[in-house]
C-alpha cells in the first residue's frame, strides 16, 4: 500500500484576504460617515447652548443698564449702534467683531465666546456662526430689541415646521423693534 502525503495549507488565499479588506473598508467608511454627522450635530447643539447663554447674558446686561441691550459702540453713540456684529467669528466677512460689545457682555456670560470658523459646503468661513444686532438701524434712545443670527451646520426643522438648510442662517428675535429695516427679515426662526 502506498501512502500519499496530503499537504495542508493553513494560510488564507489572496481572494479571502481581499474580501476581508473590502468588508473592513466598507464598515470603516460607514462608521466615519456616521461620526462626521454626529460631530456636526454636536457642534450645532453646542452653538444652540451658547446662544441660550448669550440670551441670558443679554437679559442680565439689560437689567443692569436701564433696559437697554449692549450696542456695537460705547454707550450706543454714533451711526453704528444698530450694526450687525459677529459674536464668535474672527471679524472677517459681513459681520465684524466689536470689542465694545465683547467687553460689555463678557461679565454676564458663563461660557466663553470662542472665536470659531464655520465650514459650509467644504469652504471655511471666518465670520463665525453667531451674529447679533441691537435696536433699529436709525438712531433711537431705547435699545430694547435684538436679533441673534445662528448658522446651523446641519439640515434642521424649526418649531413652525420650516426647514433650515445646512449652512443657512436662522434668527432669534426679542423685543418690539425687530422687524423694521433689518437685514435679516428673510431668515426663518431658529426654534
Amino acid at each position: 500500500m502506498t501512502r500519499t502525503k496530503v499537504k495542508y495549507n493553513h494560510g488564507f488565499t489572496l481572494i479571502e484576504v481581499m474580501v476581508v479588506i473590502t468588508i473592513v473598508g466598507l464598515l470603516a467608511s460607514v462608521v466615519l460617515a456616521a461620526m462626521t454627522d454626529a460631530r456636526a450635530k454636536a457642534r450645532d447643539t453646542g452653538r444652540v447652548q451658547v446662544v441660550k447663554e448669550l440670551q441670558k447674558a443679554l437679559e442680565l446686561y439689560r437689567n443692569s443698564n436701564a433696559g437697554n441691550y449692549p450696542c456695537h459702540t460705547v454707550n450706543c453713540t454714533g451711526g453704528s449702534q444698530g450694526a450687525s456684529l459677529s459674536v464668535n467669528g474672527s471679524g472677517a466677512g459681513i459681520f465684524p467683531n466689536s470689542p465694545n460689545f465683547d467687553s460689555a457682555i463678557v461679565p454676564y456670560l458663563t461660557v466663553p465666546l470662542e472665536q470659531v470658523s464655520f465650514v459650509a459646503g467644504g469652504v471655511t468661513l471666518t465670520q463665525g456662526s453667531i451674529a447679533y444686532r441691537v435696536g433699529p438701524v436709525t438712531a433711537a434712545t431705547v435699545f430694547d430689541s435684538y436679533v441673534i443670527l445662528l448658522r446651523r451646520e446641519q439640515l434642521v426643522a424649526n418649531g413652525a415646521g420650516e426647514t433650515i438648510a445646512a449652512g443657512a442662517w436662522c434668527d432669534i428675535r426679542v423685543g418690539p423693534n425687530t422687524s423694521t429695516a433689518w437685514l435679516d427679515n428673510n431668515y426663518p426662526n431658529c426654534f
